[in-house]
């Protein structure tokens, strides 16, 4: 779906091309009937042509842009698990039947959880992307202040991923899936087994 400003800018776009033909179509007329080699001006008039192209292209542009068809869409949460542990860090990847990535990657927190709205109605296969994890920026010459104050930061050190099954990490190879329902919550937890 086109977004309402590429609408706009093309409207704009088009409107400058309208005027640029318009004025080439006249310094073209203006050719002909000087030297008049040929009686085009006369029958075949360009700047209304131009004009007219243009302005069936604007139209149309708004059309696209206009499209009232939305698609339904729900909130999806839950948690991801492996051997009774919370699979930490990393992200969902949720794809369509067809085997088209559908959505931003959801990231997993600390505790397993995720969270996402807006997340389009349909049935998706799911993927598990680990995490490396991340140990903070480097704290060489770093008051103790200031070191102490990052520590206390719940992002200053991420874990990486416990390890998973690799099945989970491939769309070819993962069985995961799930069901978003269209409009309220849908809550899933995913179990992922050896």
């Amino acid at each position: 779906m086109i977004s309402q400003a590429a609408v706009r800018i093309c409207a704009a776009a088009l409107l400058f091309v309208a005027q640029m033909c318009d004025a080439l179509a006249g310094c073209l007329e203006s050719c002909f009937e000087r030297f008049g080699s040929c009686c085009i001006a006369k029958t075949f008039p360009l700047g209304c042509y131009m004009r007219r192209t243009a302005l069936v292209f604007l139209g149309f542009c708004f059309l696209v842009g206009c499209n009232t068809s939305k698609v339904a869409k729900g909130t999806l949460s839950g948690t991801v698990t492996y051997k009774g542990q919370p699979v930490n860090g990393g992200s969902l990847l949720l794809y369509t039947p067809a085997g088209a990535e559908a959505a931003a990657p959801i990231p997993l927190g600390q505790d397993g959880t995720f969270k996402a709205a807006d997340v389009a109605a349909g049935d998706y296969k799911v993927v598990i992307q680990p995490s490396e994890g991340y140990k903070g920026p480097p704290t060489q010459g770093m008051s103790p202040e200031m070191m102490a104050k990052m520590k206390a930061n719940p992002d200053f050190n991420q874990p990486a991923t416990i390890k998973i099954p690799d099945k989970y990490k491939k769309i070819e190879t993962s069985d995961l899936t799930l069901t978003v329902n269209k409009g309220g919550e849908t809550k899933v937890n995913l179990e992922l087994k050896d």
